[in-house]
C-alpha cells in the first residue's frame, strides 16, 4: 500500500514539474506561439483539417471492470478489473453539432469489446495516420469519458486515430482514497 501510495505521489509531483517547466516555456517564448497561431487564424498556414462525416470510431483500452452488457453494448463499472480490456466505441454525431457545444449520450451507437490481438491489429493498419490519446480527468464515468473524447474529437477535426485510455474511477470525490488503493502499481 505505501509503495503504491509513493508511487502516486512521485507521479503527481512529476506532473507539477512538468506543469511548471510549460509555463516557464510559455512565458519565454509565447510570443513565438501566439504569432504563430496569428497566422493560422488569419489563414496564411492550413492547418490539419479534413471535413467528414462524422461517424466516427474511437478505440478505447481501460482498466475497469466489464459491467452487464445493455442493448448490446459493452459496460465498465466503476471497479478495477485487474487487467485490461480493449475495444472500439462507435459514434454518430450530428453535423450541425457546434463546435466547444456538449454532445448527449446518444451519440454512443456501439461499445463494443475486442480482444488484444485483434485490436492492435485494427490499430496497425491504421498506422500512417497520426495516433491521439485521450486520457480523461478523475471522476468520469466509462460513458462520460467517451463523450468528452468524442467532442475533442469532433472539435479537433483532424483526420486522426483517437485512442481513449479510461482509468478506474469511482464517480465521487470520496471515492478517491478508494480508487487509489484498487490500483495494482
Amino acid at each position: 500500500m505505501r509503495k503504491k501510495a509513493v508511487v502516486v505521489l512521485l507521479l503527481l509531483a512529476l506532473c507539477y514539474i512538468l506543469g511548471l517547466v510549460t509555463a516557464s516555456y510559455l512565458i519565454h517564448h509565447g510570443t513565438r506561439l501566439g504569432s504563430a497561431v496569428t497566422r493560422l487564424l488569419h489563414g496564411k498556414v492550413d492547418p490539419l483539417i479534413v471535413r467528414r462525416d462524422f461517424n466516427q470510431t474511437i478505440y478505447y483500452v481501460t482498466d475497469r471492470k466489464e459491467g452487464p452488457r445493455s442493448n448490446g453494448n459493452a459496460t465498465y463499472l466503476g471497479d478495477y478489473a485487474g487487467q485490461v480490456s480493449y475495444g472500439l466505441i462507435k459514434l454518430q454525431i450530428p453535423e450541425d453539432r457546434v463546435a466547444g457545444t456538449e454532445i448527449s449520450e446518444d451519440v454512443i451507437k456501439k461499445v463494443e469489446p475486442l480482444d488484444h490481438d485483434t485490436f492492435a491489429k485494427s490499430l496497425q493498419d491504421r498506422a500512417a495516420k497520426p495516433l491521439v490519446v485521450w486520457i480523461h480527468g478523475y471522476r468520469p464515468s466509462f460513458d462520460l469519458g467517451a463523450l468528452h473524447c468524442a467532442q475533442l474529437a469532433h472539435d479537433l477535426n483532424i483526420d486522426a486515430t483517437i485512442l481513449s485510455f479510461d482509468w478506474t474511477s469511482s464517480g465521487s470525490s470520496l471515492g478517491y482514497t478508494r480508487d487509489l488503493l484498487q490500483l495494482q502499481i
